[in-house]
C-alpha cells in the first residue's frame, strides 16, 4: 500500500493529472514485455489476464473511490473509453431491463407520450430489409463479411430498440442520500440530496435534444419538455457517452408526475435535517472512525 500510495500521489499532482489520462499506455507497454518475459503466447491468456487486471484495477478504484478511484481506472483505460464502453453496455443492457425489470420504491418514470418506441417499432422492417438485400448483395463465399454484415446489423437494431425503450428502462432514482437522474442509457448526474437548494416545478420545451446545455444548466428532456427543475448549491458533473463530464449548478429534467418527484425529494431533505439534528454528541466519535480508516484512501 506504500507504493500505492506514493505513485497515486505523483497521479494526483496538478501538472501530471492533465496527461493521467493517457497513463494507460505505460501499463499496456509493461503488460506486452511481462507476456514476452513469461512466453504467454496463447491469445486466450492474454485475454485472460488482461481481463483479469482489469476487475482486480476496478474493485481497487471502487475501494479508493473520489480522485484516487480514477487515478486507478486511467491506469487501464482513457476515461473518454471508459464512458463510451460504459454506455454501451448501458444500451446492451437495455431491452432486458425493459422486458423483466420492475419498478421499485423511489423511481421516477419520464417516458409518458414518448413517440421513442412506436419510431423504433416502425424502423425495424425497415432495418431488417435493408439487411437481407445486403446480405444478397455480397458473394456467397464472403464468409467474414457476411458474419461482419449480419453482426452490425444485429447491434443496429438492438441500438434502435435500446433508444426506444430507453426511457423505460432508465428511470430516475431516489434511494437513501442520494437522486440518480437518467436520460435514457445516456445521459445521467448523481445529485446529493443535501446539495439540492430548491425545487421548481417549470414546464419549458427543449427541442429535440435530449440535453442542451446552458448558462450553467443542464436540461435532460424528454417529449421535448423539461417539468422539473433542481438548483444545486455545489456543482454537479453530468455525465455524456463522448464529451468531458459537464459542471452544472442546476438540472432540469422530464418526469411523469413532477409533484410526487418534488414532494418525495423535500422528504428525503427533510429526513437528513432531521438525522443531523437528532444524532447524539457521544456517537461522534464513532462516525469518525470510518473517515480515519478510509480518509487517506
Amino acid at each position: 500500500m506504500v507504493l500505492l500510495d506514493r505513485l497515486l500521489a505523483v497521479l494526483l499532482r496538478p501538472r501530471v493529472r492533465r496527461w493521467r489520462r493517457w497513463s494507460f499506455v505505460v501499463t499496456l507497454a509493461v503488460a506486452g514485455l511481462v507476456a514476452w518475459r513469461f512466453g504467454l503466447q496463447s491469445s486466450a491468456l492474454l485475454v485472460a489476464a488482461r481481463i483479469a487486471l482489469a476487475v482486480a484495477v476496478a474493485l481497487l478504484a471502487l475501494r479508493l473511490g473520489g480522485e484516487r478511484g480514477e487515478a486507478v481506472r486511467d491506469l487501464i483505460m482513457h476515461p473518454r473509453l471508459r464512458r463510451f464502453l460504459a454506455v454501451e453496455l448501458r444500451v446492451l443492457a437495455t431491452i432486458p431491463r425493459a422486458l423483466l425489470g420492475r419498478r421499485r420504491a423511489g423511481e421516477f418514470a419520464y417516458h409518458r407520450g414518448d413517440p421513442g418506441l412506436p419510431i423504433a417499432l416502425a424502423l425495424l422492417p425497415a432495418a431488417a430489409a435493408e439487411a437481407a438485400a445486403f446480405h444478397l448483395l455480397l458473394p456467397h463465399d464472403w464468409l467474414w463479411a457476411h458474419l461482419a454484415a449480419a453482426v452490425l446489423h444485429a447491434y443496429g437494431m438492438v441500438w434502435l430498440l435500446a433508444w426506444g425503450l430507453g426511457s423505460r428502462a432508465y428511470r430516475h432514482r431516489l434511494a437513501g442520500s442520494e437522486l440518480l437522474l437518467r436520460n435514457r442509457p445516456f445521459y445521467r448526474a448523481t445529485v446529493p440530496v443535501s446539495a439540492i437548494a430548491d425545487i421548481e416545478l417549470r414546464r419549458e420545451r427543449t427541442g429535440e435534444r435530449e440535453l442542451v446545455l446552458r448558462d450553467g444548466a443542464a436540461l435532460l428532456g424528454a417529449r421535448g419538455r423539461v417539468d422539473l427543475w433542481l438548483e444545486l448549491s455545489t456543482p454537479v458533473p453530468v455525465l455524456r457517452p463522448l464529451g468531458e463530464p459537464v459542471p452544472v449548478t442546476r438540472i432540469a429534467v422530464a418526469v411523469d408526475d413532477p409533484a410526487a418527484m418534488r414532494a418525495a425529494i423535500e422528504a428525503a431533505r427533510t429526513g437528513l435535517e432531521l438525522a443531523d439534528v437528532a444524532s447524539p454528541r457521544r456517537a461522534a466519535p464513532l462516525l469518525v472512525l470510518p473517515e480515519l480508516a478510509y480518509g487517506a484512501h
